[in-house]
């Protein structure tokens, strides 16, 4: 939970830093930093923290919400988990 915190943080502090100015965040032509995550419960859960770090600095979030992602889910591949490069072509 801690990572995901400060994940947030050191976000925050780049986005200001690197983008633009706090007033101009507000800006009706900006829609916000996108959060996309895995449904999974773990996977929502650490983006939850970090998106609401995100608006504990007070950068908006587009739609307001993150976005959910069947297609982020993580996969399992059996024997050929964690084996080399080569096998690629197996798992896909």
């Amino acid at each position: 939970k801690g990572q995901a915190t400060l994940a947030g943080e050191m976000f925050a502090k780049q986005y200001y830093t690197n983008n633009m100015e706090e007033e101009d965040v507000s800006s009706s032509k900006y829609k916000g930093v996108a959060i996309f995550s895995s449904d999974f419960t773990r996977a929502r859960e650490t983006a939850s923290l970090f998106c609401q770090q995100l608006q504990h600095c007070k950068i908006p979030i587009y739609t307001n919400d993150i976005v959910l992602e069947t297609k982020l889910r993580e996969r399992y591949f059996g024997e050929l988990n964690g084996g080399p490069d080569d096998q690629y072509q197996k798992v896909w």
